[in-house]
């Protein structure tokens, strides 16, 4: 009896310490298996990182993910990354506004860990300001300030009264000088790459218009109306996008309502001049309500003098109230764009209201820029974003596969 009691505690004592064996030994493969998947977790996360990191430095990084849609890193501690960039239409070059879809796929012996994320570019830096020119900007006379002013080159105002209102301020990189008598003023502001949008993705969507008249040697865009719904000449473009070729042709633009994106290009030493009350604004699309691409020697001349656009003058129902007996005050706002050209801001008491983008700025008269960042600073116009991106709030998703 004795003996087999004895056996039999020794059987239950051996039986533990199987069981126990086998318990630390199942232990350990859970500890190894979560340690595994925390691993691939973290070369998730790395890989989300790396992506973002890769088009902060890529000068053209939806060029780079177009060819390669999905780029594999091999971490020296093992397992492997697939990171995927797309955007919703399949075209990451279609459209620069465009988010983008970052898909990585985080692989450590069987543990496999996905993760996503919508990451959306910001608006070019130079949105931020009323006017923001590659070369100078000089004051020429007497106008009013209400927003800040960057210019790559100097800002000048010697001899000048400019009247400066609470958000005026004066930014050039390191370099460059502004006039000390305009002020508040950051003389080391950064040296941004300007934007050069691509005229094709606009004229590719816009409606061809011709112009209205002759006047003297120069074509004429006089007493016009185009909208999303409405086109004087051609026919009407549901986005407001219309488009003049000049040639080698001058143009005067008078008693005009723009609402919405005139495209102008030339081949010559053009003149473009607004020297009658017209009205030019944004539609309903993110789009610039100016875009002038001009050969080399051109210039633009936005000179308004203080009188009225009239409907009756016009013979055009500009607010569309089914009447031809109102008048409006003249001015431009949105972004407006000039490339190869020198631009002139002048005439009197005349209302700017969004951003200028060009290369030399001359601004005089009665001119009042107004300050635009509130409706630009955030908007995203195709050509007129920072490569950089940022992570949409809410959209990062892990799930294991």
């Amino acid at each position: 009896m004795l003996y087999a009691t004895t056996m039999m505690i020794s059987i239950l004592v051996a039986g533990a310490g199987v069981t126990l064996v086998s318990l630390q030994f199942a232990n350990r493969r859970v500890q190894s298996t979560l340690t595994t998947r925390r691993q691939s977790q973290q070369l998730g996360r790395a890989g989300t990182e790396w992506a973002l990191a890769t088009v902060h430095a890529t000068t053209n990084w939806r060029n780079a993910f177009t060819t390669t849609p999905t780029q594999t890193l091999r971490p020296d501690g093992g397992g492997r990354i697939d990171v995927t960039l797309s955007d919703d239409d399949g075209n990451l070059l279609d459209d620069d506004t465009d988010a983008a879809r970052i898909t990585v796929a985080s692989q450590l012996d069987t543990q496999t860990r996905t993760f996503s994320l919508t990451a959306r570019p910001y608006p070019h830096a130079t949105m931020a300001y009323t006017v923001a020119a590659s070369g100078n900007i000089t004051f020429a006379s007497l106008a009013t300030v209400n927003g800040p002013i960057y210019a790559k080159g100097s800002i000048i105002g010697t001899g000048v009264t400019v009247n400066l209102g609470a958000a005026a301020a004066f930014d050039v990189p390191a370099g460059s000088v502004v006039t000390p008598t305009l002020t508040p003023q950051n003389l080391n502001a950064p040296s941004y790459a300007m934007p050069a949008p691509d005229l094709s993705y606009y004229t590719s969507r816009a409606n061809t218009i011709s112009r209205t008249g002759n006047s003297g040697g120069n074509w004429k865009l006089e007493k016009a109306k185009f909208t999303s719904t409405y086109a004087t000449t051609g026919s009407v473009n549901a986005y407001g996008l219309y488009w003049i070729d000049l040639g080698t042709k001058n143009l005067d633009i008078r008693e005009c309502l723009i609402e919405g994106t005139l495209i102008i290009t030339g081949s010559g030493a053009n003149v473009i001049t607004v020297d009658k009350a017209s009205i030019i604004r944004p539609g309903t699309q993110p789009y610039p309500s100016l875009i002038i691409a001009l050969g080399a020697g051109s210039s633009v001349n936005l000179i308004i003098p203080n009188e009225s656009l009239s409907e009756s003058s016009a013979d055009l129902d500009f607010n569309g109230d089914g009447d031809k007996t109102d008048t409006f005050t003249p001015y431009v706002s949105g972004l407006v764009y000039v490339s190869g050209a020198s631009t002139t801001l002048g005439g009197s008491g005349w209302l700017f209201t969004g951003c200028l983008q060009a290369g030399t700025v001359t601004i005089g008269g009665g001119v009042v820029l107004g300050d635009g960042r509130t409706s630009l600073a955030e908007q995203l116009s195709p050509g007129f974003t920072d490569k950089l991106l940022h992570v949409v709030s809410g959209t990062t998703q892990e799930m294991a596969r």
